[in-house]
Protein backbone atom coordinates (compact mmCIF):
# COMPACT_ATOMS: atom_id res chain seq x y z
CA UNK A 1 0.00 0.00 0.00
CA UNK A 2 2.85 2.36 0.69
CA UNK A 3 4.14 1.66 -2.82
CA UNK A 4 0.83 2.73 -4.39
CA UNK A 5 0.80 5.86 -2.22
CA UNK A 6 -1.78 4.93 0.42
CA UNK A 7 -1.22 7.20 3.38
CA UNK A 8 -2.64 9.15 6.29
CA UNK A 9 -6.13 10.47 5.68
CA UNK A 10 -6.94 7.99 2.91
CA UNK A 11 -9.65 5.33 2.80
CA UNK A 12 -9.20 1.66 1.85
CA UNK A 13 -12.06 -0.75 1.15
CA UNK A 14 -11.87 -4.46 1.98
CA UNK A 15 -14.02 -7.25 3.44
CA UNK A 16 -14.59 -8.03 7.15
CA UNK A 17 -14.12 -11.82 6.92
CA UNK A 18 -10.36 -11.96 6.60
CA UNK A 19 -7.28 -12.06 8.80
CA UNK A 20 -6.60 -8.69 10.40
CA UNK A 21 -3.40 -8.14 8.37
CA UNK A 22 -5.50 -7.14 5.35
CA UNK A 23 -6.87 -4.09 7.16
CA UNK A 24 -3.96 -3.65 9.54
CA UNK A 25 -1.58 -2.65 6.75
CA UNK A 26 -3.79 0.28 5.77
CA UNK A 27 -4.23 1.43 9.36
CA UNK A 28 -0.47 1.34 9.99
CA UNK A 29 -0.20 3.91 7.19
CA UNK A 30 -2.84 6.12 8.81
CA UNK A 31 -5.64 5.19 6.41
CA UNK A 32 -9.21 4.37 7.42
CA UNK A 33 -11.02 1.12 6.60
CA UNK A 34 -14.44 0.74 5.00
CA UNK A 35 -15.88 -2.75 4.79
CA UNK A 36 -18.08 -4.33 2.14
CA UNK A 37 -19.89 -7.61 2.84
CA UNK A 38 -19.29 -10.83 0.97
CA UNK A 39 -21.36 -13.14 -1.17
CA UNK A 40 -22.68 -15.84 1.23
CA UNK A 41 -21.99 -18.59 -1.32
CA UNK A 42 -18.45 -17.74 -2.44
CA UNK A 43 -17.53 -15.95 0.84
CA UNK A 44 -15.63 -13.40 -1.27
CA UNK A 45 -16.28 -9.72 -1.95
CA UNK A 46 -19.74 -9.12 -3.38
CA UNK A 47 -19.12 -6.83 -6.37
CA UNK A 48 -22.67 -5.51 -6.33
CA UNK A 49 -22.32 -4.48 -2.69
CA UNK A 50 -18.94 -2.95 -3.52
CA UNK A 51 -20.49 -0.88 -6.30
CA UNK A 52 -23.40 0.09 -4.04
CA UNK A 53 -21.00 1.27 -1.33
CA UNK A 54 -19.20 3.48 -3.84
CA UNK A 55 -22.43 5.07 -5.07
CA UNK A 56 -23.80 5.59 -1.56
CA UNK A 57 -20.73 6.86 0.28
CA UNK A 58 -18.30 8.30 -2.29
CA UNK A 59 -18.27 11.02 -4.93
CA UNK A 60 -16.02 11.36 -7.93
CA UNK A 61 -14.83 14.07 -10.31
CA UNK A 62 -13.16 13.63 -13.66
CA UNK A 63 -9.43 13.16 -13.26
CA UNK A 64 -9.60 12.93 -9.48
CA UNK A 65 -9.74 10.05 -7.03
CA UNK A 66 -13.11 9.36 -5.38
CA UNK A 67 -13.76 11.10 -2.07
CA UNK A 68 -15.78 9.90 0.87
CA UNK A 69 -18.85 12.12 1.18
CA UNK A 70 -18.86 12.45 4.96
CA UNK A 71 -15.15 13.08 5.47
CA UNK A 72 -13.71 14.19 2.13
CA UNK A 73 -11.04 11.51 2.42
CA UNK A 74 -9.55 10.05 -0.74
CA UNK A 75 -10.39 6.46 -1.66
CA UNK A 76 -6.90 5.09 -2.27
CA UNK A 77 -7.37 1.34 -2.86
CA UNK A 78 -9.71 -1.64 -2.75
CA UNK A 79 -8.50 -5.02 -1.52
CA UNK A 80 -10.49 -8.12 -2.52
CA UNK A 81 -9.44 -11.26 -0.63
CA UNK A 82 -9.21 -14.65 -2.33
CA UNK A 83 -10.49 -16.37 0.80
CA UNK A 84 -9.59 -20.01 1.51
CA UNK A 85 -8.09 -20.37 -1.99
CA UNK A 86 -11.11 -19.40 -4.12
CA UNK A 87 -10.54 -16.36 -6.38
CA UNK A 88 -12.71 -13.31 -5.85
CA UNK A 89 -14.81 -12.12 -8.83
CA UNK A 90 -11.84 -10.13 -10.05
CA UNK A 91 -13.05 -9.16 -13.50
CA UNK A 92 -16.17 -7.47 -12.12
CA UNK A 93 -14.36 -5.91 -9.15
CA UNK A 94 -11.63 -4.63 -11.45
CA UNK A 95 -14.20 -3.18 -13.85
CA UNK A 96 -15.97 -1.27 -11.07
CA UNK A 97 -12.70 -0.06 -9.59
CA UNK A 98 -11.45 1.05 -13.00
CA UNK A 99 -14.64 3.00 -13.63
CA UNK A 100 -14.08 4.83 -10.34
CA UNK A 101 -10.32 5.24 -10.79
CA UNK A 102 -9.36 3.14 -7.76
CA UNK A 103 -6.33 0.79 -7.77
CA UNK A 104 -6.98 -2.86 -6.87
CA UNK A 105 -4.58 -4.72 -4.58
CA UNK A 106 -5.27 -8.45 -4.36
CA UNK A 107 -4.89 -10.27 -1.06
CA UNK A 108 -3.81 -13.60 -2.53
CA UNK A 109 -2.22 -14.85 0.69
CA UNK A 110 -4.33 -18.04 0.65
CA UNK A 111 -4.53 -18.56 -3.10
CA UNK A 112 -1.16 -19.60 -4.53
CA UNK A 113 -1.89 -21.12 -7.95
CA UNK A 114 -5.63 -20.34 -8.00
CA UNK A 115 -7.04 -19.05 -11.29
CA UNK A 116 -10.23 -17.84 -12.95
CA UNK A 117 -11.64 -17.42 -16.44
CA UNK A 118 -12.15 -14.01 -18.00
CA UNK A 119 -15.19 -13.23 -20.15
CA UNK A 120 -13.08 -13.79 -23.28
CA UNK A 121 -12.39 -17.36 -22.14
CA UNK A 122 -8.80 -16.75 -21.01
CA UNK A 123 -7.72 -18.35 -17.74
CA UNK A 124 -5.51 -16.14 -15.58
CA UNK A 125 -3.80 -16.80 -12.24
CA UNK A 126 -4.73 -14.68 -9.24
CA UNK A 127 -2.37 -11.76 -8.84
CA UNK A 128 -2.15 -10.94 -12.55
CA UNK A 129 -5.20 -8.72 -13.13
CA UNK A 130 -4.67 -5.84 -10.70
CA UNK A 131 -2.28 -3.10 -9.69
CA UNK A 132 -0.49 -5.53 -7.38
CA UNK A 133 -1.03 -8.65 -5.33
CA UNK A 134 0.48 -10.00 -2.15
CA UNK A 135 1.21 -13.61 -1.22
CA UNK A 136 2.01 -14.99 2.21
CA UNK A 137 4.61 -17.72 2.64
CA UNK A 138 3.65 -18.52 6.22
CA UNK A 139 4.55 -22.22 6.71
CA UNK A 140 0.93 -23.40 6.63
CA UNK A 141 0.15 -21.81 3.25
CA UNK A 142 -0.10 -23.78 0.00
CA UNK A 143 3.38 -22.46 -0.69
CA UNK A 144 4.94 -22.02 2.73
CA UNK A 145 8.46 -21.22 3.86
CA UNK A 146 10.33 -22.36 6.92
CA UNK A 147 9.28 -19.20 8.77
CA UNK A 148 7.85 -15.78 7.99
CA UNK A 149 8.04 -14.52 4.40
CA UNK A 150 5.90 -13.05 1.63
CA UNK A 151 5.99 -11.48 -1.80
CA UNK A 152 4.44 -8.68 -3.82
CA UNK A 153 3.78 -9.23 -7.53
CA UNK A 154 3.02 -6.56 -10.13
CA UNK A 155 3.54 -5.81 -13.81
CA UNK A 156 3.83 -2.08 -13.08
CA UNK A 157 7.53 -1.20 -13.42
CA UNK A 158 7.28 1.99 -11.37
CA UNK A 159 5.45 0.24 -8.54
CA UNK A 160 7.96 -2.63 -8.59
CA UNK A 161 10.84 -0.20 -8.37
CA UNK A 162 9.21 1.65 -5.48
CA UNK A 163 8.50 -1.60 -3.63
CA UNK A 164 12.10 -2.78 -4.02
CA UNK A 165 13.35 0.47 -2.55
CA UNK A 166 10.87 0.44 0.32
CA UNK A 167 11.63 -3.17 1.29
CA UNK A 168 15.39 -2.47 1.57
CA UNK A 169 15.73 0.50 3.93
CA UNK A 170 14.86 2.99 1.17
CA UNK A 171 17.97 2.15 -0.87
CA UNK A 172 17.97 2.78 -4.63
CA UNK A 173 21.48 1.40 -4.66
CA UNK A 174 23.83 0.27 -1.94
CA UNK A 175 24.17 2.97 0.74
CA UNK A 176 22.15 5.48 -1.28
CA UNK A 177 18.87 5.98 0.59
CA UNK A 178 16.27 7.95 -1.35
CA UNK A 179 13.49 7.75 1.26
CA UNK A 180 13.26 7.45 5.03
CA UNK A 181 10.02 5.46 4.69
CA UNK A 182 11.81 2.18 3.93
CA UNK A 183 12.15 -0.83 6.18
CA UNK A 184 13.76 -4.27 6.20
CA UNK A 185 11.23 -6.45 4.39
CA UNK A 186 13.65 -8.67 2.50
CA UNK A 187 13.11 -12.43 2.39
CA UNK A 188 16.18 -14.06 3.91
CA UNK A 189 18.22 -16.51 1.87
CA UNK A 190 17.10 -19.57 3.85
CA UNK A 191 13.43 -18.85 3.13
CA UNK A 192 14.12 -18.02 -0.52
CA UNK A 193 16.04 -21.26 -1.01
CA UNK A 194 13.32 -23.40 0.53
CA UNK A 195 10.55 -21.61 -1.35
CA UNK A 196 12.35 -21.96 -4.69
CA UNK A 197 12.43 -25.73 -4.22
CA UNK A 198 8.85 -25.97 -2.97
CA UNK A 199 7.53 -23.76 -5.78
CA UNK A 200 8.28 -26.55 -8.27
CA UNK A 201 6.01 -28.86 -6.27
CA UNK A 202 3.13 -26.41 -5.86
CA UNK A 203 1.07 -27.63 -8.86
CA UNK A 204 1.19 -31.24 -7.61
CA UNK A 205 0.34 -30.20 -4.06
CA UNK A 206 -2.57 -28.06 -5.25
CA UNK A 207 -3.85 -30.94 -7.37
CA UNK A 208 -3.82 -33.17 -4.30
CA UNK A 209 -5.72 -30.58 -2.28
CA UNK A 210 -8.35 -30.51 -5.02
CA UNK A 211 -8.57 -34.30 -4.95
CA UNK A 212 -9.11 -34.27 -1.18
CA UNK A 213 -11.76 -31.55 -1.58
CA UNK A 214 -13.52 -33.61 -4.24
CA UNK A 215 -13.54 -36.60 -1.90
CA UNK A 216 -15.02 -34.50 0.91
CA UNK A 217 -17.63 -33.25 -1.53
CA UNK A 218 -18.64 -36.78 -2.51
CA UNK A 219 -19.36 -37.56 1.15
CA UNK A 220 -21.00 -34.27 2.14
CA UNK A 221 -22.94 -33.06 -0.90
CA UNK A 222 -26.72 -33.11 -0.52
CA UNK A 223 -26.46 -33.34 3.27
CA UNK A 224 -27.39 -30.78 5.90
CA UNK A 225 -23.82 -29.46 5.77
CA UNK A 226 -22.99 -26.39 3.64
CA UNK A 227 -19.80 -27.21 1.74
CA UNK A 228 -17.45 -24.92 -0.21
CA UNK A 229 -18.39 -24.47 -3.84
CA UNK A 230 -16.27 -23.95 -6.93
CA UNK A 231 -18.33 -21.79 -9.32
CA UNK A 232 -17.95 -22.29 -13.05
CA UNK A 233 -14.94 -20.34 -14.28
CA UNK A 234 -13.02 -20.53 -11.00
CA UNK A 235 -10.23 -22.88 -9.95
CA UNK A 236 -10.09 -23.30 -6.17
CA UNK A 237 -6.82 -24.39 -4.52
CA UNK A 238 -8.39 -25.19 -1.11
CA UNK A 239 -5.94 -23.63 1.25
CA UNK A 240 -8.73 -24.37 3.70
CA UNK A 241 -11.81 -26.56 3.44
CA UNK A 242 -14.46 -24.67 5.37
CA UNK A 243 -17.93 -26.08 5.92
CA UNK A 244 -20.86 -24.33 7.63
CA UNK A 245 -23.00 -25.90 10.34
CA UNK A 246 -25.17 -24.87 13.25
CA UNK A 247 -24.12 -25.76 16.81
CA UNK A 248 -20.59 -26.07 15.61
CA UNK A 249 -19.07 -26.28 19.10
CA UNK A 250 -20.92 -29.55 19.71
CA UNK A 251 -19.74 -30.93 16.37
CA UNK A 252 -16.16 -29.82 16.96
CA UNK A 253 -16.21 -31.48 20.39
CA UNK A 254 -17.46 -34.72 18.85
CA UNK A 255 -14.73 -34.60 16.23
CA UNK A 256 -12.08 -33.81 18.83
CA UNK A 257 -13.23 -36.80 20.87
CA UNK A 258 -12.70 -38.88 17.73
CA UNK A 259 -9.14 -37.55 17.43
CA UNK A 260 -9.90 -35.11 14.60
CA UNK A 261 -8.74 -31.53 14.91
CA UNK A 262 -10.67 -28.66 13.33
CA UNK A 263 -10.11 -24.90 13.09
CA UNK A 264 -12.01 -21.62 12.91
CA UNK A 265 -11.18 -19.14 10.12
CA UNK A 266 -12.25 -16.71 11.40
CA UNK A 267 -14.48 -16.75 14.51
CA UNK A 268 -14.83 -12.96 14.83
CA UNK A 269 -15.15 -10.75 11.72
CA UNK A 270 -13.00 -7.65 11.72
CA UNK A 271 -15.81 -5.15 12.31
CA UNK A 272 -16.63 -6.91 15.61
CA UNK A 273 -13.03 -7.10 16.80
CA UNK A 274 -12.04 -4.90 19.78
CA UNK A 275 -9.48 -3.19 17.52
CA UNK A 276 -12.29 -1.78 15.36
CA UNK A 277 -14.76 -0.60 18.00
CA UNK A 278 -14.05 2.97 16.90
CA UNK A 279 -15.99 2.24 13.70
CA UNK A 280 -19.18 1.72 15.74
CA UNK A 281 -20.27 -1.25 13.64
CA UNK A 282 -22.45 -3.62 15.64
CA UNK A 283 -23.84 -7.05 14.89
CA UNK A 284 -25.96 -7.11 11.79
CA UNK A 285 -23.71 -4.68 9.90
CA UNK A 286 -22.36 -7.40 7.60
CA UNK A 287 -24.67 -10.42 7.93
CA UNK A 288 -22.98 -12.73 5.41
CA UNK A 289 -19.58 -12.32 7.07
CA UNK A 290 -21.12 -12.74 10.51
CA UNK A 291 -22.93 -15.92 9.48
CA UNK A 292 -19.69 -17.47 8.21
CA UNK A 293 -17.89 -16.44 11.40
CA UNK A 294 -20.52 -18.13 13.55
CA UNK A 295 -20.98 -21.29 11.47
CA UNK A 296 -17.69 -21.97 9.69
CA UNK A 297 -15.48 -24.95 10.58
CA UNK A 298 -12.20 -25.78 8.86
CA UNK A 299 -11.73 -29.50 8.28
CA UNK A 300 -8.28 -31.09 7.92
CA UNK A 301 -6.81 -30.08 4.55
CA UNK A 302 -3.25 -30.42 3.26
CA UNK A 303 -1.57 -32.10 0.27
CA UNK A 304 -0.41 -35.12 2.28
CA UNK A 305 -3.89 -36.01 3.51
CA UNK A 306 -4.58 -39.64 2.57
CA UNK A 307 -7.88 -40.80 1.09
CA UNK A 308 -8.62 -42.94 4.13
CA UNK A 309 -8.05 -39.93 6.39
CA UNK A 310 -10.50 -37.82 4.35
CA UNK A 311 -13.02 -40.68 4.60
CA UNK A 312 -12.55 -40.92 8.36
CA UNK A 313 -13.08 -37.18 8.85
CA UNK A 314 -16.16 -37.10 6.62
CA UNK A 315 -17.73 -40.14 8.27
CA UNK A 316 -17.09 -38.78 11.77
CA UNK A 317 -18.53 -35.41 10.74
CA UNK A 318 -21.70 -36.97 9.36
CA UNK A 319 -22.09 -39.03 12.50
CA UNK A 320 -21.66 -35.95 14.70
CA UNK A 321 -24.17 -33.95 12.68
CA UNK A 322 -26.81 -36.66 12.42
CA UNK A 323 -26.51 -37.50 16.13
CA UNK A 324 -28.71 -34.46 16.67
CA UNK A 325 -30.72 -33.29 13.67
CA UNK A 326 -30.72 -29.76 15.05
CA UNK A 327 -26.94 -29.49 14.70
CA UNK A 328 -26.92 -28.48 11.03
CA UNK A 329 -29.21 -26.45 8.89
Amino acid sequence: MRAVDVGAGDVVITVPNTFIATAEAAIVLGASIRFVDVDPITRNMDPERFEMLLHEEFTRSDGEAPRERRSGRRLAAVIPVHLYGLPSPMERVQQIARDWGVPVIEDACQAHGASYRLSDGTWVPVGTNSKAACFSFFPAKNLGGLGEAGALVTDDDALASSARILRDHGQSERYLHVTHRGRNSRVDALQAGALSIKLRRLPVWNARRREAASRYRDFLVDTAIAIPLEPDGYRHVYHLYVIEIDRRDAVRTALANAGIETGLHYPVPLHLQPAFTHLNLGRGSYPASEALASRGVSLPMHPHLRDEEVDRVAEALLEAVTADTSVAR
